[in-house]
């Protein structure tokens, strides 16, 4: 009896489009349910919802506001897919502001599962695209209301749409100039990363292709014609400067207009940002050049343990050049460009690695049929046993921490009481996972991996509210509230620390002409006036008496005018304090 074609109906049991939509459908659930909850989390998330609902409102769609000032530090795109988002819903809440990047986050999963059938078979596209989607970088970035989602979402299209031209497909023209496409969209999300990364990493993985002769009992004695055939050279350099113009004429028809509006500031603006992310004595998030060698590992989790029987298959089949070569090859470079850039760079953050997730997932999914399909090789057995002892020690790590005496001092009993079940679920479906591997049955194991994210997402419901408490500004305003905020009441939002502050009392807040926060000073002044004014300090007494130092509270209490009553306090939490000249209700 033969193998079912790679992408057959007999393969999975599901006619293609039935196949897509249920990567589409899990991946969208996975990011968009009950992701009303937590409120917005200082303080991205704010910025872009503020903005866009600015903009939904009626507000300048070309130049972007926050707080009633123009806010050029990132591109539009992003404000754009929210406030539509804002507009077809009829909703200006965290569920629909979160949609765009659920929406993103569940493509990019569908376009490494097409990736992954079209060579190797549909059940390793649907394994690859549900992998990525439980990444937990992924799974967690997806469901914020933020740039790095759409960005991940572009820059892997623009990096798949380069694949057909590997391949030596004879239509490779038209894939090279979607992608400048896609890379003109990513640079209008965020950065124009995505026109030079995923070419960089294709060249890599032709170099890969080429550096010697098929090796073995090889399925594809030479390249397909194409544009990266031999003689093709000049129409693959027009393709690319195609490819290019398309992506200047997408980003500049926006760039040009909206410096025009603003006299030139948003010039500067963005490149003050690359001078902050790029200088070495820059103090914008840095981080040591080996902290992605940490952090990646951990985004990917539990795929990870099947990386190293990935790099395996993925080696074979570049090297033997079986069906799948280019994409094997691919998968490979792209991952080891975006990490080599990224770690070069002074100013690091989690999320900036994001868009190596999804080759990742690609090269998790052959390390995944190679233990399935070739459990006899020494590749194939040992990832297996690596794989497996792997997820039963992460497993016994995850179920311990709660018993970490060192964590239980540091974070608190109660909140360890709160993450127990996370701890005990997750731990348990690794060391399930774990074990069916090393008993040679990989398929369950498989689905223990990917059950992890769904636990995970059934069991946070403790923790969602102590993250709000802490990273989430509308206890804040709700508390202002029941205090008697009226309509015409000033806030000063000192420091202008807490973004989410315009989104839940749904106004501007002070600023100074420039769209500076009001100096302390300014805030006092204004309470002790006769206005109704609301002010917001930082104000945490742990840290002042460790430092020795006045709070923010401290300084503006201090320059209150002489006979000047103490404000009255109505909130106290997130390292703040709400005060009010206001009469009580």
């Amino acid at each position: 009896m033969t193998d079912p074609a790679p992408g057959s109906v007999e393969e999975t049991g599901l006619p293609p489009w039935a196949t897509a939509l249920f990567v589409l459908g899990v991946g969208f659930l996975l990011f968009a349910a009950g992701n009303g909850r937590p409120g917005l989390l200082e303080q991205d998330e704010p910025r872009y919802a503020v903005t866009a609902r600015t903009m939904a409102r009626g507000g300048d769609w070309l130049v972007p506001q926050f707080n009633g000032r123009e806010r050029l530090v990132k591109p539009p795109l992003t404000y754009w897919a929210i406030a539509a988002s804002f507009r077809i819903t009829g909703r200006e809440d965290e569920g629909a502001a979160r949609l765009p990047s659920a929406a993103a986050g569940a493509l990019a999963a569908l376009l490494v599962a097409f990736a992954a059938w079209r060579v190797w078979g549909r059940r390793w596209g649907v394994l690859g695209g549900l992998a990525l989607a439980s990444m937990p970088l992924h799974f967690g970035v997806a469901r914020l209301a933020t740039t790095d989602m759409l960005f991940t979402l572009f820059f892997t299209g623009a990096a798949a749409a380069l694949l057909p031209a590997l391949e030596g497909s004879p239509r490779s023209g038209r894939w090279i100039l979607l992608s400048g496409l896609l890379a003109g969209l990513a640079a209008l999300v965020k950065t124009p990363l995505a026109i030079v990364l995923p070419p960089a990493a294709a060249a890599g993985a032709a170099y890969l292709l080429a550096r010697r002769p098929p090796h073995g009992p090889a399925q594809q004695a030479a390249p397909h014609p194409g544009l990266l055939a031999p003689g093709n050279r000049g129409r693959t350099l027009l393709a690319l400067g195609g490819a290019f113009a398309l992506f200047a004429a997408v980003f500049l028809a926006w760039f040009v207009a909206a410096d025009r509006a603003t006299e030139g500031r948003l010039e500067e603006e963005l490149r003050r940002q690359v001078l902050m992310r790029t200088d070495p004595d820059s103090d914008t998030h840095p981080a040591p050049f080996w902290y992605y060698l940490a952090v990646l590992p951990a985004a990917a989790l539990p795929w990870t343990l099947l990386l190293p029987a990935g790099v395996a298959a993925c080696l074979r089949t570049v090297r033997r050049r079986e069906p799948g070569a280019a994409t094997a090859a691919f998968a490979l470079a792209l991952p080891a460009v975006v990490l080599a850039f990224f770690s070069a760079l002074p100013s690091k953050l989690p999320a900036y690695v994001l868009p190596a997730l999804p080759p990742l997932a690609l090269v998790a999914a052959a390390g995944a049929r190679s233990m399935v399909e070739r459990p006899g090789s020494r590749a194939g057995a040992l990832g297996r046993l690596a794989a497996g002892w792997g997820g039963l020690v992460l497993g016994a790590a995850a179920a311990a921490v709660p018993w970490v005496p060192a964590l239980r001092d540091r974070v608190g009993d109660a909140a360890l009481r709160d993450g127990l079940p996370i701890f005990a679920v997750s731990g348990g479906l690794l060391a399930a996972g774990g074990m069916l591997l090393i008993a040679r049955r990989p398929r369950p194991g498989f689905a223990a991996f990917l059950a992890v994210t769904i636990a995970l997402t059934l069991t946070a419901g403790p923790v969602l509210p102590r993250l709000e408490e802490e990273k989430c500004a509308r206890g804040l305003v709700e508390a202002m509230r029941r205090e008697g905020l009226g309509p015409q009441d000033r806030i000063y939002n000192a420091g202008n620390s807490l973004k989410g502050v315009p989104w839940y009392a749904d106004r501007a807040t002070e600023t100074k002409p420039d769209g500076s926060s009001p100096t302390e000073a300014a805030v006092a002044d204004a309470l002790a006036s006769r206005e109704r004014v609301w002010a917001i300090a930082e104000h945490d007494p742990a840290d002042k008496h460790a430092e020795g130092k006045r709070t923010q509270w401290d300084r503006i209490l201090l320059r209150l005018p002489a006979g000047t009553p103490v404000p009255r306090v109505v909130f106290r939490g997130m390292g703040r304090i709400v005060v009010t000249n206001a009469p009580p209700r």
